[in-house]
């Protein structure tokens, strides 16, 4: 052979092997991406899943998320005595649940506390059953100036509870004891994928604190949505009646605004979680 036709030989095996190794590498990186896509599709599934919940989990927030509001305790002295609507039990004794509505309502600017919410409940004929469990809809009719809007009162996802924290909206939780008794309590923030509460147990005396010192599982979820003023919603709705452009345009932009908070920040912080925690991180 001449060295023309060994050069020749050479360039094409020199080819070859460039395309097999451009190949592989574009395998390698397909593969790569399509088990990240698997495990970002099976977390998310994990996230939006309803089911009973460890009590931490979900997003990793960087720093700490903590929504003000107060802490009360059922066993406060100035209500802890009075009894439970139409039981003959204490609020210090089984009152967690109309003190952490109390909580929420409170945060939202409306005056109450346990003792003010109970009574109200008392006054209304269907606040409580007839076993003094809390009618959680009635609740809200306790905010006079404000409409809250519709309630959950269902199972929880962690979804449900991260997008309303990252919203500043409190929820309420109810687990259970290790005897068994149920008990509620706010979640009222988020450091990591530590859940932070306010509990207006026995517990709370140490004030906030991660909700997996409690432990779990978090059986059940209650929120309220934020409230609007009576006034402003009469105003939307007389500039709707009048075929006003500005008010159907100012609904657009805040539905908008919403469903980019909603979807755009959880992004942000999955993102932020696999870079810091790897693959490990997204298993819940």
């Amino acid at each position: 052979m001449t060295d023309s036709t060994n050069a020749k030989i050479r360039i094409a095996i020199h080819k070859r092997t460039s395309v097999f190794s451009m190949s592989a590498r574009r395998i390698f990186f397909i593969a790569a991406a399509l088990a990240v896509c698997g495990v970002l599709a099976c977390s998310l599934a994990g996230w939006m899943e309803k089911r009973p919940l460890p009590p931490s989990g979900g997003l990793f927030i960087p720093g700490e998320i903590l929504i003000p509001g107060p802490h009360f305790l059922q066993a406060d002295p100035k209500w802890g005595g009075d009894l439970l609507g139409p039981t003959e039990d204490s609020l210090a004794s089984v009152g967690c649940a109309v003190s952490s509505a109390a909580m929420v309502l409170a945060g939202y600017g409306v005056e109450t506390d346990p003792g003010k919410l109970n009574a109200f409940l008392q006054s209304l004929p269907g606040g409580y059953t007839p076993q003094g469990w809390l009618y959680w809809e009635k609740a809200a009719e306790s905010a006079p100036g404000f409409v809250l809007l519709p309630h959950y009162e269902d199972v929880p996802s962690y979804f449900l509870m991260d997008s309303n924290l990252l919203r500043g909206n409190p929820v309420i939780i109810r687990l259970r004891y290790p005897s068994g008794i149920t008990h509620f309590m706010v979640v009222c923030g988020k450091s990591g994928f530590d859940y932070l509460v306010r509990d207006p147990g026995w517990g709370g005396l140490r004030g906030v604190y991660p909700l997996r010192d409690f432990g779990g599982p978090i059986e059940a979820l209650r929120f309220y949505r934020k409230p609007q003023s009576k006034a402003a919603l009469e105003k939307e709705g007389d500039a709707a009646r009048r075929h006003d452009c500005r008010a159907p345009s100012s609904n657009r932009l805040r539905a908008a605004t919403l469903c980019v908070t909603q979807g755009l920040l959880p992004g942000v912080f999955l993102f932020r979680a696999f870079s810091r925690q790897g693959l490990a991180g997204f298993f819940f």
